[in-house]
């Protein structure tokens, strides 16, 4: 693996662990302001602008060099975070949840271009499959990293001093992207992005997402509780479970736990050629944990539940082709990890593209599907047309565990 592919991937970890602190000590911040009421407002804040900075951003990279974007968005992310610091230091805690929540906002670009300056730095398809795999890794590792540095920062010091590491952290991350240069990848067109377009992008999205309406509700409802599992990590660990500020990052990293976990426990992995069946479980891994959570109300069920919770985000799209339904499942639930599986490397290339231009958090794996579960597994196996199901099920066994 070339140097600049293992510098943006390490660039990409310690963005995750900079984002993941970083919320784990807004939400303390916001909770300590202004009770649940106000975490709630938070997320709707960190949440609500994702709909227009997205495709902006990713329409306005594609006139440019994508790496550069990638480095500007670890410098605003930066300075929005010290921004932060300073206002939580001169006792401003609603300007810096504000700057803190606009950080997260950039934040949401960094997955997507990432993923589109790689294929232009690797030299070769494996290279990029392997690429992908650490950078899958990276993120997992991110996600659990970062709410522990942020639960031991808070124990010791406090919000202010965990945004502050997250800033140096996002620094960091710039600084090692400083010399990275993708090959092959030249401006298009003017660079101008109208808000008119912008607009009309967003319109024929959500037409796509009216039919079926299985999908739109499901994309509805994970969406609400996201946002319902923000304030909950919050209220379940200081005020239910007594487990104080540091309690937040520890609930949190299950998640990241749960991340790491669902890529070692195979027998979870289902094969099916139902989108709707496929999207149903994902879902119901993130649901049921929850309502076991509401039932119960004990510590270490919760820690135990918010593992489910994160096990429940990967899908590998066997046998692509066209993406379809991988591309389908990662356009309607936003939420999950998605992978498409292509050992036809032109096609792969073709999804490639499909990803880059539609600006998605997708990984395109171009080899064998045989070759890639050896490397890692996923929650779910979705194909469609790809082979008989007796043969799908034949590849498959040795990974059923």
């Amino acid at each position: 693996m070339t140097t600049s592919l293992r510098r943006l991937i390490a660039a990409w970890g310690l963005s995750v662990v900079a984002e993941t602190a970083g919320l784990v000590a807004l939400m303390v911040l916001a909770f300590e302001t202004g009770g649940a009421a106000l975490v709630a407002v938070f997320g709707a804040v960190r949440a609500l602008p994702v709909l227009l900075v997205g495709p902006t951003v990713i329409g306005r990279s594609d006139r440019g060099r994508r790496e550069r974007w990638v480095l500007g968005t670890l410098l605003a992310r930066a300075l929005l975070i010290a921004a932060a610091v300073g206002f939580t230091l001169v006792d401003r805690p609603l300007a810096a949840l504000v700057c803190g929540a606009g950080a997260s906002v950039v934040f949401t670009t960094h997955r997507p271009l990432n993923a589109a300056v790689m294929p232009a730095i690797a030299r070769t398809p494996a290279e990029l499959t392997s690429a992908n795999v650490a950078s899958a890794f990276a993120e997992s590792a991110g996600a659990l990293v970062g709410p522990v540095v942020a639960a031991i920062g808070l124990s010791v010091w406090g919000p202010s001093a965990v945004l502050t590491g997250c800033a140096v952290l996002a620094l960091t991350a710039a600084g090692g992207l400083a010399g990275v240069r993708a090959v092959g990848v030249r401006a298009v067109g003017s660079g101008a992005v109208s808000l008119r377009g912008v607009a009309a992008e967003l319109s024929d999205g959500f037409r796509v997402l009216r039919d079926p309406p299985l999908l739109l509700s499901l994309t509805v409802l994970q969406t609400a509780a996201r946002g319902i599992l923000l304030v909950a990590v919050v209220v379940l660990a200081v005020d239910e479970f007594s487990l104080g500020e540091p309690g937040v990052g520890w609930l949190t990293s299950m998640l990241g736990v749960g991340g790491l976990a669902g890529a070692l426990v195979a027998a979870w992995k289902v094969s099916s050629t139902r989108l709707a069946r496929a999207v149903v479980v994902g879902a119901a891994l993130w649901g049921a944990p929850m309502v076991v959570v509401g039932l119960t109300a004990e510590a270490v069920v919760a820690f135990a539940v918010f593992a489910v919770i994160g096990v429940g985000n990967s899908i590998l799209d066997v046998g692509s082709g066209g993406g379809v339904p991988g591309l389908v499942i990662a356009i309607c639930r936003p939420g999950l990890r998605v992978s498409l599986c292509e050992s036809t490397q032109k096609k792969a290339r073709v999804l490639q593209a499909i990803v880059d231009e539609l600006g998605l958090p997708v990984q395109v794996f171009g080899c064998r599907v045989e070759e890639l579960l050896k490397l890692r597994t996923f929650d779910s196996l979705v194909a469609r047309a790809v082979a008989p199901l007796p043969k799908i099920l034949l590849w498959l066994k040795p990974h059923w565990g």
